[in-house]
């Protein structure tokens, strides 16, 4: 029998429930650019790049939409495979075992 490798890669994939930590930077509306920093309006930048967000199901030119609540963001890439409980029994273990770590890990964030 031969010994399986394991690559940092195939690892990441194998955690279907991960935390990434981003800060939130300064940044202004781009026509703004030009104005004196005075007049600028401050706005929030949260800037999401890497190979994980394709591992996560979003693929490049993918629509994503945004649900916004008091501390907490939920991104989902459209088309989703469910838009509803009703749908649940017909996902496959896998998504339904992602819709459940997604649930535990906001639950916690909730709790927090």
């Amino acid at each position: 029998m031969t010994k399986q490798h394991s690559t940092a890669r195939d690892s990441h994939k194998s955690n279907i429930c991960q935390t990434r930590t981003l800060k939130v930077r300064e940044s202004s509306h781009s026509y703004q650019q030009n104005q004196p920093s005075q007049q600028r309006t401050e706005i929030g930048q949260i800037e999401l790049k890497g190979r994980w967000l394709i591992e996560a199901g979003f693929e490049i030119n993918t629509s994503v939409k945004v649900r916004i609540m008091a501390g907490c963001l939920v991104l989902t890439s459209a088309p989703q495979p469910a838009t509803s409980l009703k749908g649940f029994s017909q996902l496959n273990q896998r998504e339904k075992q992602v819709i459940k770590d997604i649930l535990k890990e906001f639950l916690k964030l909730k709790k927090e």
